[in-house]
């Protein structure tokens, strides 16, 4: 409201209306399309079914589904980790592509990759603190000028700095390349 950025003061249900009746309606397509595809699957397979890891993996997030949605319990998981969790059935497709000679370069990739993920969540998270370190030095170095009534532009400015969050952002999408906006809008506004 101080800084007449336009958005500002509305709430979510003002800006996007429809939205929680999108996601209702979703998470019934979604969860029932995968209830589904878990009776097929078990009809299927029949007795092998209860033997592979990966349909109980299933079936403990359909029955999550159901307790929430239908049932309207709070059953203490979340049934969308459960299917990301389900995407590691991927990791399954790897172990053929080793047979294939057309793919060994991708599979001496993977292999790095696989053996060097300490090392890229540890840099992962370095990196993360120190855009978090400058996000914050920058938002609260802004802070006062954005909040200066008789300053011009400061809507721009609190596009770019105007929260910590607003400047996480600025400072992910400097780090990737996208430094000349953040950059030139401090140099016209501010100095």
């Amino acid at each position: 409201q101080i800084t007449g950025y336009p958005g500002y003061s509305l709430n979510a249900a003002e800006i996007w209306p429809w939205a929680s009746d999108f996601f209702v309606f979703a998470e019934w397509l979604f969860g029932i399309g995968f209830t589904l595809e878990l009776l097929l699957k078990m009809i299927a397979q029949r007795r092998s079914f209860i033997f592979d890891m990966w349909n109980l993996l299933d079936c403990l997030i359909a029955a999550a589904w159901i307790l929430q949605t239908i049932l309207q319990a709070d059953v203490g998981i979340n049934p969308t980790l459960l299917r990301l969790v389900r995407l590691v059935r991927l990791l399954r497709l790897l172990r053929s592509l080793r047979t294939i000679v057309v793919f060994d370069p991708l599979y001496l990739m993977m292999t790095a990759m696989r053996h060097s993920f300490s090392l890229i969540v540890w840099s992962l998270l370095v990196l993360t603190l120190v855009q978090m370190c400058l996000a914050i030095l920058l938002q609260y170095s802004l802070e006062d000028y954005i909040r200066n009534p008789t300053n011009k532009n400061t809507s721009e400015v609190y596009k770019f700095f105007g929260s910590f969050s607003r400047a996480m952002l600025t400072m992910f999408e400097m780090t990737l390349g996208n430094w000349m906006p953040p950059c030139r809008a401090l140099v016209e506004n501010v100095s």
